[in-house]
């Protein structure tokens, strides 16, 4: 037997009244986590490169727990407005210009990889 918030959220999750947009944002939601995977593999293999690993993974645990957050968020459409937009952008681009005192100078790669895709 299938719980019954588990069953209304799956009844949600594929609810045939769904306007395109909010079905962008539930596919966002899939991509969002499998480049998250993407990225988190990528650092733990990278791992013995970086030059400040505390750093890499603060970096690491920051994108988890945005990931988590904005699947939630953006799944509201009341909540899809500038200020949400903003903050994924501004995390999105501070990652990218930490890359360097994370890894160095030489660093081929940044920390969140195809994570900002999302």
């Amino acid at each position: 037997m299938v719980p019954a918030g588990v069953r209304r959220a799956l009844t949600n999750w594929f609810a045939p009244a769904m306007t395109v947009e909010d079905r962008m944002f539930r596919w966002l939601a899939v991509l969002r986590v499998v480049v998250l995977g993407n990225a988190v593999v990528l650092v733990a293999f990278r791992f013995d490169n970086v030059q400040r690993p505390g750093l890499a993974g603060a970096c690491t645990v920051a994108m988890v727990a945005w990931t988590a957050y904005t699947v939630w968020a953006y799944l509201e459409p009341s909540r899809r407005q500038w200020p949400l937009l903003v903050a994924d952008l501004a995390l999105a681009v501070s990652l990218i210009a930490m890359s360097p005192v994370v890894k160095g100078a030489g660093f081929s790669a940044t920390i969140p990889g195809f994570w900002v895709m999302g």
